[in-house]
């Protein structure tokens, strides 16, 4: 049961679109060294919920592979 309620609570965790909107700002393409980073401070900024699950991870590379410049 317990599970489950995490799984929930992890596919209603929001993308944070105002951060991840400044990181994306001027790049192109970015490393796994860059990737990492991001990880790292999204999950100090209190976004484990999403940092911490692949599901989540997936929704991050998501976003920024559809918010990039191209």
């Amino acid at each position: 049961m317990k599970a489950a309620t995490k799984t929930a609570k992890t596919s209603k965790a929001k993308i944070p679109t105002k951060e991840m909107k400044a990181w994306l700002k001027g790049r192109k393409s970015w490393n796994h060294g860059d990737w990492l980073a991001l990880l790292e401070n999204l999950r100090k900024q209190g976004y484990s919920a999403l940092t911490d699950t692949q599901e989540g991870r997936e929704s991050i590379g998501y976003f920024l592979e559809s918010n990039r410049s191209k």
